[in-house]
């Protein structure tokens, strides 16, 4: 058990680890190609290591390299945004977290069918360890469409906008009067940063855990079947993606601080609908009980959450640091994976649940002051971006 917690844990260490430095490096040396290049070959390499049945410490291995080079995650988000004018900054960060729920959602169902029970060389391929062969192949045909990428990419240093972009949709959507700049700082302060960091690690932190807690929870105490708990998360994926498309169109009108208001205000409803099922642990049970499960995840996995903050790091910060906050935003992302890990895996019990529910609420309280006190610094911030 300790053994596999490892093995699970070592992707998210992996990330943690190098999101910043990748970007970083990226910022100083260029060779933006290069670093996405070799970065989706070692990704074939980790996925092929992870496949080979010798020893418990090659899927260890595996995982642990395919996270150190998601370190470049943030690098290519950071390309996406400098070569996106700012009006839409918002729209595509939401679109490639999108893309990733598409995945997701899609990757467990697809791995169900691509097993196989092949021998090749003495290389046995089985149920166990065919996923890490497909992914490896999936990996492989990005690595060459990767070589097709611009030789220039990462020539671009600033983000081109028009003056007639409003960043608000106060008064009806009519263009707000801009400052004086010379009031405004150019770049959002060193707390601002922390506080879109921490807005990152607490969502994904709540989000992994709903994902993580619900089928336990669904089987153990509320009785459920497995088909039960794949309807359930069924549904809410189909909420989520209605919600990606309606904060897409939304954000042509809405400034991301307000939609990221509306995002954490969903977990504070979620956390509420898990401390009501808390106090009333023993008396909630059986299948009917467990549709108080369907408004929990549905409310609970707003991963647009990361993508609306990355689009404001980006507006608070020194475009020519784009890959050392875009990586350090992906680097928060696993660092609230890995705690939601750790932490979900005590929380089986109505004391440790009604304290965890605690936890959630003093956090979100403080996330909610920090953003009530940051909110004038965003606006002026994105004033100048």
């Amino acid at each position: 058990m300790t053994f596999l917690g490892l093995v699970l844990s070592a992707y998210p260490v992996g990330a943690l680890l190098t999101g910043s430095l990748v970007g970083k490096l990226a910022d100083r040396f260029g060779r933006i190609k290069f670093i996405i290049v070799m970065s989706l070959f070692l990704k074939v390499v980790a996925n092929f290591i992870y496949a080979i049945p010798v020893s418990p410490y090659f899927p260890l291995a595996g995982r642990l390299l395919s996270g150190l080079v998601d370190g470049s995650a943030g690098v290519y988000l950071g390309q996406m945004i400098l070569y996106t004018p700012t009006r839409y900054i918002a729209q595509v960060c939401i679109i490639y977290d999108g893309m990733f729920t598409l995945g997701s959602l899609f990757g467990p169902t697809v791995s169900v069918f691509l097993t196989f029970n092949i021998n090749i060389l003495g290389w046995q391929i089985d149920a166990g360890n065919s996923p890490g062969v497909v992914l490896a192949l999936i990996w492989f045909v990005l690595f060459l469409n990767g070589l097709w990428f611009p030789q220039e990419l990462g020539g671009k240093k600033a983000t081109v906008e028009d003056d007639d972009y409003s960043d608000d949709c106060d008064n009806n959507g009519t263009v707000e009067a801009k400052l004086d700049s010379s009031e405004l700082p150019t770049y959002g302060s060193r707390s601002t940063v922390l506080l879109l960091l921490y807005l990152i690690v607490l969502a994904l932190f709540f989000s992994t855990t709903v994902t993580f807690y619900v089928p336990v929870l669904a089987q153990e105490h509320f009785h459920l079947q497995f088909v039960h708990v794949k309807l359930l998360f069924l549904v809410s994926s189909l909420f989520s993606l209605v919600l990606f498309m309606l904060f897409y169109i939304a954000a042509q009108y809405c400034s991301e601080t307000r939609l990221l208001v509306g995002t954490m205000l969903m977990q504070v409803i979620s956390i509420s609908l898990l401390t009501y099922f808390a106090f009333r642990w023993d008396s909630i049970t059986g299948v009917y009980g467990g549709y108080i499960l369907i408004p929990y995840i549905c409310f609970g996995i707003p991963y647009y959450s990361f993508s609306l903050c990355a689009s404001l790091l980006s507006k608070v910060t020194d475009p020519k640091d784009i890959g050392l906050y875009q990586g350090t935003s992906f680097a928060a992302s696993h660092l609230g994976f890995l705690l939601s890990r750790i932490i979900s895996s005590f929380i089986f019990n109505k004391a440790h649940l009604l304290w965890f529910c605690f936890a959630l609420f003093v956090s979100w309280i403080l996330g909610f002051l920090w953003f009530a006190l940051e909110y004038r610094n965003l606006r002026r911030a994105k004033a100048l971006s």
